[in-house]
């Protein structure tokens, strides 16, 4: 099978999730005998044209960054990339398209622009960009420290319009949900994306769970005593964050947990939030200090590959405190198949993951006190670390494997191709 992958941003740009799910499942076709081709787009002329990334053959298309106000229109309909985009499909001629987030360059249009080539299309919304122009908050009540499930996520014209003002474009729901029809299926990350596209007028969608490669966190002694020392982090109970620099990824909360809780019953206790380098890491630490626990928060660049893998093995805990609706944040599932307990936010796909009690624990990130006491819960008890690490391994390896979601998408793939034979 010839399958051609679409995404607006790849590695070695790409630093997001869709990014890295569409890397993966490239990774996991060509394990399992497939042509695999990725579509992405760049914002460095130097780097269009063909390449290979990993041995996967990729076509970048220019595009420049646009504007907030571009994209609410440009998101439904790019006309500046339909040309080159239908060149390239053609290019490749593959049997299956099926696009990751791209709402931002190539646009849902895409959809219907290569349906109309006569080949099965299909997309997995990672976000819920496709009926919000940001991402959603609108039903978060920060000082509702006991705020749960379930969520009204329905959005009114008027949160639309408080979210963007005169970036408003009346056309853009209903065009994106006019392309989205032009799919094959509409995969989703989690039941509550689901829920929450269902709620705003997008209901015919499946459940797909990301998958991650096992091996992939398997981190030997030696390098996780290396950058044990590296970090200086020696003895110390490690507690680690990472992902984008992005104040509604919780990293504030953490500080503030720490600040409130944690530090006092284990003045040891050190948060490494691994990050990628903005003006918002050194915000972060302003605000430890701020805190006065400038000692307990070290930040450091994102890592991949074996040291990614070290990273998470000498953590003692990772925390994932979302503060608004985070779809299904590969954070934790990386996490558990480092056999590591997760502390994960109500808000979006989390609880799905994550066994309450068993595997980690669900929060609100707001309630920081309760926060700081579930973190203690875990560093201060080395052999509930373990069972909830073991736990954890044990349900990522059951129902969030790549080989998994390999599986259910090619199922797919072939009831789209006997149905168009």
């Amino acid at each position: 099978m010839k399958i051609l992958y679409v995404t607006d941003s790849f590695a070695p740009e790409s630093v997001g999730g869709a990014g890295q799910v569409a890397l993966d499942m490239a990774r996991g076709m060509l394990a399992r005998g497939h042509t695999v081709t990725v579509l992405t787009t760049t914002q460095y002329r130097d780097r269009v044209g063909t390449g290979t990334f990993e041995e996967i053959p990729v076509v970048r298309l220019y595009s420049s960054q646009k504007s907030f106000f571009a994209r609410s229109y440009l998101s439904a309909y790019n006309p500046f990339i339909r040309t080159a985009l239908l060149s390239a499909v053609k290019e490749v001629a593959p049997d299956i398209v099926h696009a990751h987030n791209i709402h931002e360059h190539f646009s849902f249009a895409a959809l219907r622009w290569t349906k109309a080539l006569g080949i099965p299309v299909f997309i997995t919304l990672h976000d819920t960009l496709s009926f919000s122009y940001t991402r959603l908050y609108h039903f978060i009540h920060p000082f509702d420290k006991e705020q749960r499930p379930p969520f009204k996520y329905a959005l009114s014209w008027w949160d639309t319009i408080r979210q963007v003002g005169k970036a408003f474009n009346p056309f853009r729901k209903w065009s994106i949900q006019t392309s989205l029809q032009s799919a094959q299926t509409v995969f989703v990350v989690s039941r509550a994306l689901q829920d929450a596209l269902k709620q705003n007028g997008i209901s015919k969608t499946e459940v797909l769970y990301n998958g991650v490669t096992m091996n992939d966190f398997h981190a030997d002694q030696n390098e996780i005593a290396s950058l044990r020392s590296e970090l200086g982090c020696h003895d110390r109970p490690v507690i680690l964050f990472g992902g984008r620099a992005l104040q509604d990824k919780g990293s504030e909360v953490i500080i503030d947990a720490m600040a409130e809780r944690v530090v006092e019953k284990c003045p040891e206790a050190l948060v490494v939030m691994a990050i990628e380098k903005s003006p918002h890491g050194d915000a972060l630490l302003r605000y430890a200090a701020q805190k006065k626990v400038s000692h307990n928060i070290m930040c450091i660049d994102l890592m991949h590959g074996k040291r990614r893998a070290a990273l998470f093995s000498l953590a003692d805990v990772v925390v994932v405190p979302s503060i608004y609706f985070d779809p299904a944040p590969l954070m934790v599932m990386q996490a558990m198949a480092s056999a590591k307990p997760v502390i994960g936010t109500c808000f979006g796909g989390t609880p799905e993951i994550i066994e309450d009690g068993i595997t980690g624990f669900i929060v609100n990130p707001f309630h920081t006190i309760l926060l700081g006491d579930k973190i203690l819960e875990i560093i201060q008890n080395p052999e509930k670390k373990r069972r909830m690490g073991d736990a954890a391994l044990l349900r990522v390896q059951q129902l969030f494997s790549l080989h998994k979601h390999i599986d259910h998408a090619l199922a797919a793939y072939g009831k789209a191709l006997i149905k168009g034979a």
